[in-house]
């Protein structure tokens, strides 16, 4: 979370707008938590939230583009959000 609180200070200096977060690679719900939190604390709209997966981080070790046609939570999630922000 300090990779988010250092941009989002990057961002307000700035002068960004609109300013949003993802969790992102969460292994557990005590960490989803904690990012929540986070968020709120700091006033950011948490705009999606994906999940660690394997076999995604397999992907990137090979240098591969992960499987999209699976029924995979990361992927979902991003296909969630994605929608969401209507992109």
């Amino acid at each position: 979370m300090e990779t988010a609180r250092r941009c989002t200070e990057l961002a307000r200096e700035l002068g960004i707008p609109k300013i949003v977060a993802v969790a992102n690679k969460y292994r557990s719900e005590d960490e989803l938590t904690a990012i929540r939190n986070y968020a709120e604390k700091h006033g950011l709209e948490l705009v999606g939230e994906i999940p660690y997966d394997e076999e995604i981080q397999r992907s990137d070790v090979a240098a591969k583009a992960p499987r999209l046609d699976g029924d995979d939570a990361a992927v979902n999630a991003v296909r969630t959000m994605a929608e969401r922000l209507e992109i």
